[in-house]
């Protein structure tokens, strides 16, 4: 990773290590920090993923703090939702129609100015059937998401 690293710093472009899909224990904002700390490359950055957490890891619970304790080192913010917090479980969900608190975590990233990139993401356990029901899905998430982008 850190040759990768720096190959990508040559060429000015930041590299994210997202939340959640390197389980290791790894489950709270302070545990990615560290990391990045260890890793000591300042174009390796953070992509927030409350779902993807919750999906690698037991008993995880991204939070404000989280977004707290990275906003120096977010470069990416994942908008995905799970019907349940059950570890392994591929529950994806419509943002807001699932288990993630995102009140507190959009307040959050607000108060810290984040002004990185957003993705609305969305899985499936069964691939859709059609077109429309992926439509459908990134349209109820964007109506969800707009109550924060008000302004």
């Amino acid at each position: 990773a850190v040759l990768l690293a720096d190959l990508a710093a040559k060429l000015g472009v930041d590299l994210c290590i997202e939340m959640g899909l390197w389980g290791f224990g790894l489950t709270t904002g302070k545990d990615y920090v560290a990391l990045l700390k260890r890793i000591g490359r300042p174009n390796v950055r953070i992509n927030f993923d409350a779902a993807a957490t919750t999906l690698f890891n037991e008993n995880a619970k991204p939070s404000k703090n989280d977004i707290t304790v990275m906003a120096p080192y977010l470069a990416h913010f994942h908008l995905c939702d799970r019907a349940s917090t059950e570890p392994g479980k591929w529950d994806f969900r419509p943002i807001g129609e699932g288990v993630i608190d995102w009140d507190p975590l959009f307040h959050e990233l607000n108060r810290v100015g984040y002004t990185g990139n957003v993705a609305v993401e969305l899985g499936w356990e069964v691939p859709p059937r059609t077109p429309e029901i992926v439509d459908d899905a990134v349209r109820r998430s964007i109506k969800y998401v707009e109550k924060y982008f008000a302004d």
